[in-house]
């Protein structure tokens, strides 16, 4: 995964420094700190279900058309932000989530060379989450992700936005 996130940062004319591995380190505490702040799911057990399975506290929901034009849309800006990516191929010698450190717009333009893969971009302080799934299922966890998303489904209910499809708060 690390070779595929290098490549799309070079595709997108970005520095290889825009987006990092988190150090081996810090993996699990950066995991705990995640699974903690959104999800009622357990710490580290190295087979822990998907994020976006067990999510704690309100939430936007919305099917989008393209996730990572809509994760671009929700963080413009150089926000400091840890991107967890599944990992799909089964290469990681524990737990299921590759995790990187960087700016928001690194992140989302690494998401825009992947395919088919479940992601969750998470501020930095954990103040807020935005995932999507495998079923194309975005997740705003977080009032200021939660606001920011609903705005942009307003926008698209109003045709000003195209991104988002339909979508659901609880």
């Amino acid at each position: 995964m690390r070779a595929e996130v290098q490549a799309a940062l070079r595709e997108a004319g970005l520095p290889p420094g825009a987006l990092v591995p988190v150090r081996v380190t810090r993996y699990r505490a950066v995991l705990d700190r995640v699974r903690d702040t959104f999800t009622t799911g357990s710490r580290w057990t190295g087979h822990q279900r998907p994020l976006w399975t067990a999510r704690k506290g309100h939430l936007v929901s919305a099917q989008v058309a393209d996730g990572p034009s809509t994760v671009a849309l929700l963080i413009p800006g150089p926000d400091a932000v840890w991107l967890l990516l599944e990992d799909w191929a089964g290469t990681k010698a524990e737990g299921r989530h590759w995790v990187f450190e960087g700016e928001a717009r690194a992140a989302a333009a690494v998401l825009g060379q992947l395919f088919h893969v479940e992601y969750a971009v998470v501020a930095r302080d954990c103040s807020w989450l935005l995932c999507e799934n495998h079923h194309g299922v975005m997740t705003a966890v977080g009032d200021v992700m939660k606001e920011r998303f609903q705005a942009l489904l307003a926008q698209s209910v109003a045709g000003l936005a195209a991104p988002p499809q339909g979508g659901r708060v609880s």
